[in-house]
């Protein structure tokens, strides 16, 4: 996993925990290098109606075993819409 150097990153704080692996500084990319992959797959014609991939340095990937926890997921989603409604 890498972080994308931007103005957006700059304000944020992020934790990573997934199996024993953390990103450090010099993971980042440049802002133009990380927005490839996600113009990729938006423009790509071989990618047109493709839905509920994980897509990385423009390929296709398997997604970590936490973004597959299925009851993490839910949690996320409740908690989510409960904090939406309750603004």
């Amino acid at each position: 996993m890498q972080l994308v150097h931007s103005e957006r990153k700059r304000r944020v704080t992020v934790r990573v925990r997934e199996e024993g692996e953390a990103v450090s500084e010099s993971g980042r990319e440049e802002a133009v290098r990380g927005a490839a992959t996600t113009c990729f797959v938006a423009l790509h014609p071989s990618l047109k109606g493709v839905t509920g991939k994980y897509f990385q340095d423009c390929n296709e990937f398997k997604p970590s075993k936490l973004a597959r926890d299925q009851l993490l997921a839910k949690e996320l989603w409740d908690f989510s819409s409960k904090s939406v409604h309750s603004a």
